[in-house]
C-alpha cells in the first residue's frame, strides 16, 4: 500500500454535510491510487471530505473515522487515567499492584469496554483479582449520570405504552459491552466505600423474581446498604446502573 502526503495546512471551520470540525489540520494524500482529503480535528478524529479514484468520480464520505495510531494513543492516555484512579483509591484494591494491572491492560483487547464505561460516567476501577483476571466495577460515587432515567430491561421498555424512557439498563449495558452488577457485586462494592448515597442503581435480578414484574435496585443511607424492588417499567432521574468486566 502506497501513501503520499501531497498537502497539509491549518484550517478552521471545515465542514461536510454531516460533520463539522472547528480547528485542526487539513490534509490531502494519495493512497493506493486514490486521492483523499480530510481534516484532523484536535480530538484526533478525521472528517473525510472526499475520496477520488484516478478513474472515478468524486465521492463524499460523511462518517467520522479514527486516524491510524489514534486508538493506541487514546488507550495509553486512558490507562494513565486508570493509574491515577488506582493510586487515589487504594481502599478498593489494597492487596494489588498497579504494575500487574497495567500489564494485563496493555495485553487486553477489552480496554475499549472500560473506555465506554468511562465515557458513560462510570469511573471504572479495579476491585479485585480472581481466577487470573482483574475485576473492574463502575466506582463513581453516585450512580453514573449518563445512564439514569432508564427502565430495567427491554421487555419493560416495550411493554410501556406511554412516556417511555430513552432506553433500558439492559440495552445500555449491552451497548457498553459489560454486565450489570448483581446483588452480590453491589454489596461487595458498598463494602469498599460510600456509593449511591444520593442516587440509586438498578441491580441484575434473577429471572424468577423478574417474572413477577419487579427488579432490584440499591442505595446507601447512614452507612447502611439497602436493596429494594420496584416495577421494571419504572424510571427515575436518580436511578441508573453500574457495570463490571473482567480483564
Amino acid at each position: 500500500m502506497s501513501l503520499t502526503l501531497i498537502r497539509k495546512e491549518i484550517y478552521t471551520n471545515v465542514a461536510t454535510q454531516r460533520n463539522k470540525v472547528d480547528t485542526g489540520i487539513l490534509f490531502e494524500i494519495r493512497l493506493s491510487g486514490s486521492l483523499c482529503a480530510g481534516a484532523v480535528s484536535g480530538n484526533g478524529k478525521t472528517a473525510l471530505l472526499y475520496q477520488k479514484s484516478i478513474n472515478s468520480k468524486l465521492h463524499h464520505a460523511g462518517a467520522l473515522q479514527k486516524m491510524p495510531g489514534n486508538d493506541s494513543m487514546e488507550k495509553k492516555a486512558f490507562i494513565k487515567t486508570l493509574e491515577k484512579r488506582f493510586g487515589d483509591n487504594m481502599q478498593h484494591h489494597s492487596d494489588l499492584k498497579w504494575s500487574d494491572v497495567q500489564a494485563a491492560l496493555e495485553k487486553s483487547d477489552r480496554v475499549e469496554i472500560l473506555m465506554r464505561m468511562e465515557k458513560m460516567d462510570g469511573e471504572p476501577d479495579v476491585v479485585g483479582y480472581k481466577d487470573g483476571r482483574f475485576w473492574f466495577y463502575d466506582c463513581s460515587p453516585e450512580s453514573p449520570t449518563k445512564r439514569r432515567s432508564v427502565c430495567y430491561d427491554e421487555a419493560a421498555w416495550n411493554a410501556r405504552k406511554e412516556n417511555k424512557p430513552v432506553s433500558s439498563a439492559e440495552k445500555m449495558a449491552g451497548e457498553i459491552g459489560a454486565d450489570i452488577l448483581n446483588e452480590e457485586d453491589y454489596l461487595y462494592l458498598q463494602g469498599l466505600g460510600e456509593f449511591d448515597v444520593k442516587s440509586q442503581s438498578w441491580i441484575l435480578t434473577d429471572t424468577g423474581f423478574r417474572k413477577k414484574g419487579d427488579a432490584l435496585f440499591g442505595s446507601k443511607c447512614h452507612g447502611r446498604t439497602f436493596i429494594y424492588c420496584n416495577g421494571v417499567q419504572s424510571y427515575y432521574r436518580i436511578r441508573g446502573f453500574r457495570c463490571k468486566i473482567m480483564i
